[in-house]
């Protein structure tokens, strides 16, 4: 369906976009108007082509669309055609709908400034608004109605992607997409939408419209370089007459040229700012343009701001320093005035502004420069302008002054005839050179003469000054002093860039530059004498401040840095040190600080406590940090920190050690983080501490297993592991909190942990204790049970476990026990998760490396290869056809080198209900593993037997039991009483084995002996079928305690006899690498490299030589020293 669109109340737009359209009431003849379901509104005149294709004459009933091209999309190959001249206007020339557009209203001058005027004045506003300016330029613009039909249906298709879905729009679709498609244009809705959005406008505020204005009116561009241009045509007449004022004054070129270049720089400028300024408002946007002609552009407007400022200062620096009478100030005033405020008859013009105020005070005059022969004229004017300098410099020097003093100095060094001077017989004919060297060492002696007057006098009138006001003169004038010396050096830069440097380079001693020279002059003539007065002045404002009251710190500040400054290196004047500064400064200002602190702090102690003296230390010791940072020298950070430590801590650190205890006794933390604090600053000062801190580790330790070791053999391995962890957690905290985390203290912590973890109560019964309950209590976390916790909390209890492991010196201890314990959970498929198990194997692994955990890694490995091989023998069972009979039943077949599990020890005859299925998966085994010999541990194996012959239960109970008690039960599948010996002789089994598992059956009444009492000879069993249970399930599989204490000794027995067989091969290791060694050393060494499993006896070790000698694997040398027997 083709259709053309215009909304209701909308006109002809003036802008020329691709709006289409205009309205129409024409209706085609050949085709119903409305029809059900639609996809457009009513008030769109359309024509479907189910009618068949559109005549000419029916689309010139349809009202024409305004021009369009087809539409542009990602993968369009060109942009689409746009009438635009070259000259960047649109070109509206020849088309008649264009042409017929209503007019373009006039432009105010109001809608300029709000950014509506340039809509279609400018060129490239099409680029710069970046909205195209579409126009019809593929057909004639004469053609008619038809034709434009036409490009309208071709811009409004677009082509049916492959995979685009696709549905019927229908009335229901159109009513929830567009719920008023089918209504009127209302025009009060959209006025209220209209109102609200022109009172959002106006709400913003003004700053924001000023803003926006600024960033995005196309007028500020031309304003900026408009203003430019106005101001570089004031800049070039200002320029022009600058030089006039000059050339009146002096017809010297050089000092005229940089007027010229100002004047040259704005005469080119103007014409540049002409064209950028037609350029902006005509030429095409930067943006647009090609990337060499941007960076073109803005280099060269750059060049051109740099440049002219330089060129401007330049001039204004010219008429400043070339163009004086009375000073630069009056001068400059009298330029600018000059153009500005004056006209061609030199009648000043009242109405105008002072540029620079003409109250300055009227400059010291004096005589014109002397003669450059008369050299005793020539240092008299030199003198003067030196005492000008010295003294009156706060009022300002005047240029011709300036210039005249230089211009002495350069005419007494360069003259030829020593007029005035008495200059040894000779001199004066030996040369321009020779009569040089004579006048500029004469100058520099006058110089240091007249220096050596100048603070002669100073020195006298420091004698009227004490305390303060000392130091408000010394202050005073060291500022003038070094300031004039600033200008003397630079007025003597002749002698400085001549007589001074050749004599510096033939190695002259005691020959400086002039500012230099001043400064020793300061020290040696007035330093040397006041410096003492001074400091003592400085050092009762500090006490002032010490003791609370508000001092100038700023004077102190001044006198350091004048101190600094008259370091001079006698060896190197151009190197300075800090000597001065610290002889005369900071020496006695840390005797000063040592006297006072040392009385203020024993008058402190005496009256307050401890605590509170050691707030008082610290606040002074961060006043002293302070007072640094504010006036004194960074290099006096050090001593200073010394001193005051000593003074303030060192001196009492007995005192604060004692109260130690104390705090530790009391908890109180905040008071030992300052202890530690305080006493860190000085040397060894937190060793006793350190080592008082182990001891009451260890005491609070050793204190809390006492409290739970009542029985060792009875006590809980979780009571026992959570109060070694909770006194470890308590004084970690502590050390991270109040020590700072510091190694030392970690290591006292580390120290005392060891020491109660190892050698407390429990352990009195056996050193290997510990370990073996730290084993039990991780069995207790890794087995399921029905008070599981959650996996979150189990990696933290996990975590906590290694933190007591890491102090276990018997780690073989631990790592056997857990073996067997792991062993069973996952014989007997009784872990909690896989994940914990890793996890925590992954935790030693790290903790005592890759050797420690590789049986644990390979019984994992065992377990699910036995998976695999489970899966494949139900495979072969069902191949074979076997049915009935058929066990549901998992083997694990478990390598001898890894687990820690050992053959039974009793004989035994499986069952023939089990048997069967036994040989069966032998076969299968051998069959696929020749040479392999399996060994079946049948105290491991466990089943499941139903027992249906109960009377007070409906449900048959489920018997959970060892393969023992299988044996036993389904004996009773025959007849239901059997003799001790009939069991004995068909299980085989021993009668300690036999009596255990009858035990068991016994005690939960599932039978009955005859007589009663324990299981023995001559006695007979039989069923109990009033047996009753609470729980469906019955575990019958319990060890007893007497089986626990019995595998205990075995684990015991198995870890002594490893450890001698670790320390033999220990041995023989260090001695293949080594071939001799002292029977100490090779027993220190043992001991060494066994710490990490457990801490061996030397008993032990030497029991292990004495076998190795035996075994002829070790011989006695000479010297009490072995040697290796390869």
């Amino acid at each position: 369906m083709s259709t053309a669109s215009h909304p209701p109340g909308s006109s002809g737009s003036p802008d020329f976009r691709a709006s289409v359209g205009t309205s129409s009431t024409a209706i085609d003849t050949g085709a119903p108007r409305f029809r059900a379901p639609r996809s457009l509104p009513p008030w769109i005149d359309s024509y479907e082509t189910r009618y068949g294709q559109a005549t000419e004459d029916q689309l010139r009933l349809l009202s024409p669309p305004a021009r369009a091209v087809p539409p542009q999309h990602n993968h369009a190959p060109a942009e689409p055609n746009r009438r635009v001249s070259r000259d960047g206007y649109v070109d509206l020339a020849g088309d008649p709908i264009l042409e017929n557009a209503r007019p373009r209203p006039k432009i105010k001058l109001t809608d300029v400034f709000r950014g509506k005027g340039a809509q279609h004045g400018r060129k490239w506003d099409h680029l710069r608004t970046a909205d195209p300016v579409i126009v019809s330029a593929h057909r004639p613009a004469t053609q008619g109605p038809p034709a434009a039909w036409r490009d309208f249906l071709q811009s409004s298709t677009y082509g049916h992607m492959d995979g685009e879905e696709s549905e019927v729009v229908d009335v229901a679709v159109l009513d929830k997409l567009q719920p008023d498609f089918n209504k009127r244009y209302d025009e009060n809705a959209h006025r209220d939408i209209e109102s609200k959005t022109s009172k959002r406008k106006q709400s913003k505020t003004l700053w924001k419209r000023i803003w926006s204005l600024v960033l995005r009116h196309y007028l500020i561009p031309f304003i900026f370089r408009l203003t430019v241009m106005v101001t570089s045509i004031i800049a070039l007449a200002i320029a022009a007459r600058i030089y006039e004022v000059e050339n009146a004054k002096s017809g010297s070129s050089p000092e005229r040229a940089q007027s010229i270049v100002a004047i040259a720089v704005d005469t080119v400028a103007l014409p540049y700012i002409g064209y950028m300024l037609w350029d902006e408002y005509t030429g095409k946007p930067l943006g647009l343009r090609p990337a060499v002609q941007k960076i073109s552009l803005i280099l060269l407007d750059l060049f051109f701001i740099i440049f002219k400022s330089a060129s401007t200062s330049l001039a204004f620096e010219s008429l400043v320093f070339h163009n004086v009478d009375a000073g630069p100030a009056r001068h400059l005033s009298k330029a600018l005035a000059s153009f500005m405020l004056y006209n061609d008859s030199g009648e000043a013009r009242m109405k105008a502004l002072t540029i620079i105020s003409e109250k300055m005070a009227p400059a010291l005059q004096m005589p014109p420069v002397p003669n450059r022969e008369d050299i005793g004229a020539t240092w008299k004017y030199l003198e003067a302008g030196i005492q000008r300098i010295m003294l009156d410099l706060e009022r300002g020097i005047d240029m011709q002054i300036y210039m005249g003093v230089y211009t002495a100095v350069h005419n007494f060094c360069t003259s030829q005839k020593a007029v005035g001077l008495s200059v040894p017989q000779g001199s004066i004919g030996s040369g321009n050179h020779r009569g040089a060297h004579l006048l500029g060492e004469e100058l520099y002696n006058k110089l240091i003469d007249y220096l050596k007057s100048h603070l002669q006098l100073l020195v006298t009138q420091s004698k009227t000054h004490t305390d303060e006001a000392l130091l408000t003169f010394y202050i005073k004038e060291w500022n003038r002093y070094t300031v004039a010396a600033k200008y003397i050096h630079h007025l003597f830069r002749y002698l400085n860039r001549h007589w001074v440097k050749r004599e510096m380079d033939e190695g002259k001693k005691n020959i400086y530059d002039v500012y230099t020279l001043h400064l020793v002059q300061w020290r040696r003539v007035l330093f040397e004498p006041v410096s003492k007065k001074v400091m003592e002045a400085v050092l009762k404002l500090v006490e002032k401040q010490r003791n609370g009251e508000t001092i100038e710190y700023g004077q102190i500040k001044q006198v350091v840095d004048s101190f600094v400054s008259l370091g001079l290196d006698d060896s190197d004047p151009t190197k300075s040190t800090l000597d001065v500064y610290r002889y005369h400064f900071e020496r006695p200002f840390l005797e000063a600080t040592k006297e006072y602190y040392q009385n203020e702090s024993k008058q402190f102690v005496a009256e307050n406590s401890v605590v509170e003296y050691m707030k008082k230390a610290e606040a002074r010791l961060a006043e002293e940090e302070e007072r640094v940072r504010m006036y004194l020298h960074a290099d006096i950070i050090t001593p200073l920190r010394k001193t005051c430590n000593q003074a303030l801590i060192g001196d009492h650190s007995q005192l604060l050690r004692d109260e130690f205890q104390v705090l530790l006794d009391n908890d109180r933390e905040e008071d030992m983080a300052r202890m530690y604090k305080l006493l860190s600053r000085i040397p060894e000062g937190l060793d006793p501490l350190r080592q008082r801190f182990e001891t009451h580790v260890r005491k609070a330790g050793l204190g809390a297993v006492e409290k739970v070791a009542s029985d060792a053999e009875k006590l809980e391995p979780k009571v026992y592991v959570d109060a070694l962890l909770e006194i470890h957690s308590q004084y970690s905290g502590l050390v991270t909190r109040a020590f700072e985390g510091e190694a030392e203290f970690t290591r006292s912590l580390d120290n005392a942990c060891r020491e109660f973890i190892n050698r407390n109560e429990v352990c009195k019964s056996g050193s290997n204790k510990s370990p073996e309950l730290l084993a039990k209590y991780t069995d207790v976390l890794l087995r399921k049970s029905s008070t599981g916790i959650e996996e979150g909390e189990l990696e933290n209890t996990l975590t906590q476990i290694m933190t007591v492991f890491k102090y276990i010196e018997d780690k073989d201890v631990f790592q056997k026990f857990y073996s067997r314990m792991l062993a069973r959970r996952l014989v007997h498929s009784n872990s909690s998760s896989d994940d914990a198990e890793t996890s925590m194997i992954s935790k030693l692994k790290e903790a005592c490396g890759f050797e420690y955990t590789n049986k644990l890694q390979r019984m994992f490995q065992d377990m699910q290869t036995s998976k695999d091989l489970n899966v494949s023998f139900k495979e072969h069972v069902t191949g074979l056809g076997v049915t009935k009979n058929a066990l549901d039943s998992q083997y694990s077949i478990l390598g001898t080198g890894f687990w820690p599990l050992t053959a039974p020890n009793t004989s035994f005859t499986p069952p023939a209900e089990i048997n069967e299925d036994c040989e069966r998966f032998s076969r299968f085994y051998k069959n696929r593993h020749e040479g392999r010999k399996l060994t079946w541990l049948w105290q491991l194996c466990k089943g499941e037997l139903k027992a249906g012959y109960c009377k007070n239960s409906k449900t048959p109970y489920t018997f959970q039991v060892s393969v023992y008690q299988m044996a036993i039960l389904l004996m009773f599948n025959d007849k239901d009483k059997h003799t001790y010996e009939d069991i004995a002789g068909v299980t085989l089994l021993s009668s300690e084995v036999l009596d255990q598992a009858l035990a068991i059956l016994l005690k939960a009444k599932v039978l009955i002996a005859s007589p009663e009492g324990k299981p023995e000879a001559g006695k007979s069993f039989r069923l109990n079928y009033d047996f009753k249970s609470k729980k469906i399930r019955v575990n019958l599989n319990l060890g007893g305690a007497k089986e626990a204490k019995q595998e205990e000794v075995e684990t015991n027995k198995t870890i002594e006899e490893d450890r001698k067989l670790l320390l033999q091969s220990a041995i023989v290791r260090i001695m293949k690498a080594r071939k001799k060694m002292k029977h100490t050393q090779l027993v220190s060494e043992t001991i060494n490299q066994i710490r990490s499993r457990f801490v061996p006896k030397v008993s032990d070790i030497k029991k292990c030589i004495e076998i190795l000698l035996d075994k002829e694997y070790l011989e006695r040398l000479e010297d009490d020293e072995l040697g290796y027997l390869a």
